[in-house]
């Protein structure tokens, strides 16, 4: 199916130790003064997902523009909320755009991929009421749900448009950082 539509997936994973994923743990930074420690959490694997995945796009030689991300509701607060988004569309894409001028470069390429790179919509997809046909996104979030729940056997497969990525040490590394140690420990 993914090959069909020209299409990649990415799925992560972050074997976590339960002392840094702690509930009802509460994190906060400049832009967001109050989020739970697993949102924290939740948000820092979706952005390494999409830029992890934008990268392999990258690494194969394609191009981006437009990108729109529809995904699995979250109920993060407003502050939260926005702080994501607002990685994703500045921070993710300027650091994209710098890692596709650098390969070009490496690569000895005309022209870099990404300079039109921008993310446009990000939005929660709603579940299909029972019985309904699930919609084009709906059934995204539905593919990608699966794969998830089917990662024990992705990780352990070579598959051509599927990646299969363990996270847990940078999401370790990035989140210890709100207990005031170093990402290098």
């Amino acid at each position: 199916m993914l090959e069909s539509l020209d299409a990649w997936a990415v799925v992560a994973w972050a074997d976590l130790d339960e002392k840094l994923f702690r509930t009802g743990e509460t994190d906060g930074t400049d832009d967001i003064p109050s989020m739970a420690r697993t949102d924290n959490i939740w948000s820092q694997c979706f952005i390494f997902v999409v830029g992890n995945l934008i990268a392999k796009v990258v690494h194969e030689g394609n191009d981006l523009g437009t990108v729109d991300i529809h995904f699995d509701p979250k109920s993060l607060k407003l502050a939260h909320a926005g702080a994501v988004s607002a990685t994703l569309r500045n921070m993710l894409v300027k650091e994209a755009k710098r890692y596709a001028s650098q390969l070009a470069q490496l690569s000895g390429a005309r022209l870099p991929l990404l300079k039109k790179l921008r993310i446009r919509r990000m939005e929660p997809v709603s579940k299909a009421p029972n019985g309904q046909a699930l919609d084009k996104f709906q059934t995204g979030t539905w593919v990608a749900d699966k794969l998830c729940s089917s990662y024990e056997i992705i990780r352990t497969r070579s598959l051509t448009r599927i990646v299969a990525i363990d996270m847990s040490e940078v999401v370790r590394k990035t989140v210890q950082q709100f207990d005031g140690k170093s990402f290098y420990e």
